[in-house]
């Protein structure tokens, strides 16, 4: 089981109960952000992506993603990170990534840990979500 698998397990959640998704960017940049609609075309989640590299030694990069048009009003959103040491790190080499503060077994899949979901602020109509270099951040909007 490699870093990738962890990629893959969070494209599933982001696309799982999903009919619908579209760009929030037009890839002109190192920053991605994806919506996820139901069936109705009501948005039920976001994926945002900070593409900039980090190699694991110095200040971690990151980037402010504003989500806005929320019918949440003054409230809070659930999301989930996908994290690891660097954009290089190796599970082979102890370089495990996180999705959600979770980790798999080598072999098994199985996953361990306790699920972690951050909180994100929303203030009026916006959310303010910070995704730092070589992470991706799934942010769940029901």
């Amino acid at each position: 089981m490699g870093a990738p698998y962890y990629g893959a397990y969070a494209a599933t959640a982001a696309l799982a109960g999903g009919s619908y998704i579209s760009a929030l960017d037009n890839g002109s940049t190192a920053y991605a952000g994806y919506v996820v609609y139901d069936a109705d075309k009501t948005p039920i989640k976001a994926l945002l992506y900070n593409s900039d590299y980090y190699d694991g030694s110095g200040t971690r990069g990151s980037q402010v993603f504003s989500l806005e048009g929320l019918a949440v009003g003054a409230g809070t959103l659930k999301a989930k990170r996908l994290t690891a040491p660097s954009a290089d790190s190796r599970i082979d080499e102890g370089g495990n990534p996180t999705w959600g503060g979770q980790t798999f077994a080598n072999a098994t899949c199985i996953i361990n840990g306790t699920e972690v979901f951050e909180s994100v602020v929303v203030v009026g109509s916006e959310a303010l979500v910070t995704v730092n270099a070589s992470e991706a951040v799934l942010v769940y909007l029901v």
